[in-house]
């Protein structure tokens, strides 16, 4: 952490990587180090325009706890490192850098010490997704603050749409579309919120947040094809109820105390739920070439929704660097039913 310490010969990382890759040897601890150059080369800022600064640092989700230093200074970090560790690799951190770990010539130190537990799915500690930034504090907080509040209108939208067509379901109890579709809308408000720095405001755990969020992937994916099908007057070819059994099967298993075998399962409903997107898209336009009325009406918004999960299993794997959209696809989603 030292910031005269040599690493002119460390390999470079590209990051964040992603929580989803599993190639290399494994590592239980790793270094990052970047140097910042604040002010122009050679002549830094003076100690007074140092304090003006009032830098600060944001950092995303970095797997699966870990320290972080400014010119050598400890600020922060999140879980806790052996010998009592700890997982946290949600937390986002926003820390502010003294104006002393900036050198006379403007030269700062960030260094980032990461423990990896052997639960977790990448082969080494890393930055693995979120937002990595440096810069004015009072500006980052700003964003930190606003980053997400869309995702939390969202989630509430999602889970009073869901009461509301419980409602409709009870006084329309043949329509048992309208109970699938609330069951589905109400538990995406819940997955929602549990993708973003809010649910720490709940108080849980991380442990039971996480497998909160894992049981409601494959409670989701079953009901999709419950709701999907019928919606459209279609029977669920029996091949999709093994695929319901399964996820259901998978869903008491994640439901069990501890991550392991939640993290391992993962990638599995990952591939599972690709093909899912590729046979409800196609499901879809066969019906809106059919003439049914739903099959157009929804064909646009169900395309948005698999967009949206799609673009989020690559930004897991660490194929893309794109913001999440799973909670903006299932609002098109969810808007085209309305119109339905």
């Amino acid at each position: 952490a030292l910031p005269d310490s040599d690493a002119a010969a460390w390999p470079g990382a590209n990051s964040p990587m992603g929580g989803g890759r599993r190639s290399g040897p494994f590592h239980p601890y790793a270094w990052y180090r970047i140097v910042v150059q604040v002010g122009s080369t050679g002549t830094g800022p003076t100690a007074a325009e140092r304090a003006r600064l009032r830098l600060g640092l944001w950092l995303g989700k970095i797997d699966s706890a870990y320290e972080v230093y400014a010119g050598g200074l400890r600020l922060g970090g999140a879980g806790s490192l052996p010998p009592a560790p700890g997982i946290d690799y949600d937390r986002h951190g926003l820390y502010p850098i003294p104006s002393d770990r900036i050198d006379a010539s403007g030269r700062l130190v960030i260094a980032i010490r990461a423990w990896k537990d052997t639960t977790t799915t990448p082969r080494m500690p890393a930055p693995t997704e979120g937002p990595f930034f440096i810069g004015p504090i009072d500006r980052l907080a700003l964003r930190a603050s606003t980053q997400e509040l869309p995702q939390l209108v969202l989630a509430a939208l999602f889970v009073m749409v869901g009461l509301y067509h419980l409602q409709l379901f009870r006084r329309r109890p043949d329509l048992r579309e309208y109970m699938w579709f609330a069951l589905l809308s109400i538990g995406f408000g819940l997955y929602t919120l549990c993708r973003t720095q809010w649910k720490y405001a709940t108080g849980l755990s991380f442990t039971a947040m996480k497998e909160a969020e894992h049981l409601m992937l494959y409670v989701f994916a079953a009901g999709l094809v419950e709701f999907l099908w019928p919606f459209l007057s279609r029977p669920i070819p029996r091949a999709l109820r093994v695929y319901q059994a399964v996820n259901l099967a998978a869903g008491a298993v994640v439901a069990w105390p501890g991550l392991s075998l939640n993290l391992r399962l993962l990638s599995w409903w990952e591939y599972g739920a690709l093909v899912l997107g590729v046979l409800s898209v196609a499901e879809v336009v066969r019906a809106a070439w059919r003439g049914h009325p739903e099959g157009r009406t929804i064909s646009l918004g169900l395309v948005a929704l698999i967009a949206g999960y799609t673009n989020d299993i690559a930004l897991e794997r660490g194929w893309l660097l794109t913001p999440p959209l799973i909670p903006f696809g299932f609002a098109a989603f969810l808007f085209s039913m309305a119109v339905s």
